[in-house]
C-alpha cells in the first residue's frame, strides 16, 4: 500500500472554498485557554495548520498566533466566539488585511534567505511592480 508524507514545505491540498487564515489571540497566561480555544475551532470544523504561542512581555499575557484552514464564511463567527471567551483580551485576522502577493520564480522561497540575501534586487523588483500595478489601476 502506497504511503503519502506530506512536510510542513509540501503544499497541502486545499478544498473548493477553503481559504488558508492567520489569526493573532491575547490571552492571559491561564492552563486550559489553549484547550478552550481549540473546541472553537473543532466545533466549527477549521483545522490548525500551525500553532505558535509566546509568552508576552508581561509572564500573566501570552499571544497565539494560529494559521488555520477552513471556509471564509464561518471565520467571522469563530473570531467572535473565541473573543467571548473569559481568558481571551482579544482576537484578530491578519490575512483580511493583504490585498496583493508578489511572487518572482526566480527568488528562493525561504523569505530569511530573500530578506538577508537578495534585500535589494527584491525591492527594486516589487518597486517596479507595484508602480506599474498603481499606473494601470488609474
Amino acid at each position: 500500500m502506497a504511503r503519502t508524507t506530506i512536510t510542513s514545505d509540501t503544499p497541502g491540498t486545499t478544498n473548493p472554498g477553503e481559504g488558508i487564515h492567520t489569526l493573532s489571540i491575547f490571552v492571559n497566561n491561564k492552563a486550559g485557554v489553549l484547550m478552550r480555544i481549540c473546541q472553537v475551532f473543532a466545533r466549527r470544523g477549521y483545522n490548525i495548520e500551525s500553532l505558535v504561542v509566546s509568552q508576552g512581555r508581561d509572564p500573566h499575557f501570552s499571544r497565539m498566533t494560529i494559521g488555520l484552514k477552513g471556509a471564509p464564511e464561518g471565520l467571522e463567527q469563530i473570531i467572535k466566539q473565541v473573543s467571548k471567551l473569559i481568558d481571551v483580551i482579544h482576537c484578530y485576522e491578519h490575512t483580511s488585511a493583504i490585498t496583493m502577493v508578489l511572487y518572482h520564480p526566480s527568488f528562493p522561497v525561504d523569505i530569511r534567505h530573500n530578506a538577508k540575501i537578495f534585500r535589494e534586487k527584491l525591492a527594486i523588483w516589487a518597486g517596479k511592480r507595484l508602480g506599474s500595478q498603481q499606473s494601470s489601476d488609474s
